[in-house]
């Protein structure tokens, strides 16, 4: 890409297809491998590492490659911490706990790759071939002739490069310096320099102080090319989006609230999410002031730094998690199992008949929680706070925990 001047996200997405192809084809064959029990958690994993290659079509703003990244490797980590839990203490974890490993500083890899070169995307050369597909064909075409003509001028080079290597500093690092900085195209850090005239060096007999023009101040921009895309992106609205990505089999519910959304007035008033396999998850990630009903049954249900949003879903299999969220109100019409609330302010849950005895509670760093039941035989819900304040003491050189006397 760095042979090609810049094209559209369609060019690109046309340009890509054949990998992107590959890596659906990688994806749909892991998930038809049918293998123990043991190994399920292992497939998810690697499902959600593969969809982190998708980084390439990602053209900020909204979303910067490495944020993408980041957010597969959360969803990794999510079934490999599962991984970890499972063979905990089980002989032979060791190979279980690499695998674990592997995946997470793989993905952290590529995220500081991109991070660091193709903060805002993949970069282009404008001086470069008209389309992928020319320089793709005229790459490959060279390539023998290329490589016996490079012969001599690599020699050169490292011939230079070897003259120029310095022995203490001075004019040869400099030299040296300004070489190793040479670019593929032939740029190096003093390319696009205003050449020096006569009348402006200064130990010339040319030289004329009065004719020196003083340059305009120019504004200091950022040097850092993730700074700047991190400028670009904070200063960009957000748009709201709801769509499903096949690769990670997630809907992403995104930046919605209750004036932007485009779905409020032909779903009466709600923003719907129709969940059409049981595989499939739900991540809602600054959402403000509104209400989301996700019907069917998923996986999970991750709300991930939302402010007044009210959620109301059929079943989930796993769990759903509150995350870093503010004011969130949550119901089950079905079955969950598990409730994951965290760094919340403000959580209200509601619970079915058939899952108020079936469902358990994780909270951390959060407060303000309660959750609102069928008592057996009761026609009428019950509402109940979840303890933020408990009794520690050190009993038999252990720490025995119990709830604050304010709950009971």
């Amino acid at each position: 890409l760095s042979k090609t001047p810049a094209t559209t996200t369609a060019g690109i997405q046309t340009a890509l297809a054949p990998h992107i192809k590959q890596i659906q084809e990688a994806v749909g064959s892991i998930h038809k491998i049918r293998t123990t029990r043991d190994y399920d958690f292992h497939q998810k994993t690697i499902v959600e590492m593969l969809s982190s290659l998708s980084w390439v079509v990602m053209i900020p703003p909204p979303q910067t490659p490495s944020s993408y990244i980041s957010e597969t490797l959360s969803a990794a980590e999510f079934w490999s911490n599962k991984i970890r839990n499972k063979f905990k203490g089980v002989e032979g974890k060791e190979i279980h706990i690499t695998f674990c490993d592997c995946v997470k500083f793989t993905i952290q890899n590529l995220a500081g790759y991109t991070k660091e070169y193709h903060a805002l995307g993949l970069t282009w050369n404008p001086k470069g071939f008209k389309t992928l597909e020319e320089g793709a064909n005229v790459l490959n075409s060279s390539t023998i002739v290329a490589a016996s003509g490079d012969t001599a001028s690599a020699a050169a080079d490292t011939e230079v490069k070897s003259q120029c290597k310095p022995a203490g500093g001075g004019m040869a690092a400099l030299v040296n310096e300004l070489t190793s900085k040479r670019t593929t195209d032939g740029s190096s850090a003093a390319t696009g320099l205003r050449k020096v005239t006569k009348e402006q060096q200064t130990w010339r007999k040319e030289f004329n102080p009065t004719e020196i023009s003083v340059p305009a101040t120019v504004s200091k921009v950022p040097t850092n090319s993730f700074s700047a895309a991190k400028e670009v992106t904070s200063s960009a609205s957000k748009s709201p989006t709801l769509n499903f990505d096949s690769n990670a089999q997630t809907w992403r519910v995104e930046y919605q609230t209750d004036k932007s959304n485009t779905f409020l007035a032909t779903d009466g008033g709600l923003l719907k999410v129709k969940v059409r396999d049981v595989k499939e998850q739900v991540y809602i990630y600054q959402c403000q002031n509104i209400t989301i009903e996700i019907s069917g049954k998923c996986k999970t249900i991750v709300v991930d730094s939302c402010s007044k949003v009210n959620v109301v879903f059929g079943a989930a299999i796993s769990s759903c998690e509150v995350v870093n969220s503010k004011r969130i109100q949550v119901q089950t019409l079905g079955v969950c199992p598990t409730f994951a609330i965290d760094k919340t302010d403000g959580c209200l849950i509601y619970l079915s008949k058939e899952t108020t005895s079936e469902s358990s509670f994780v909270t951390s760093k959060s407060s303000e929680m309660n959750v609102c039941f069928w008592p057996d035989g009761s026609e009428e819900m019950k509402e109940l706070p979840i303890p933020e304040q408990f009794q520690h003491k050190i009993i038999n050189a252990s720490i025995a925990t119990t709830v604050s006397d304010l709950y009971h």
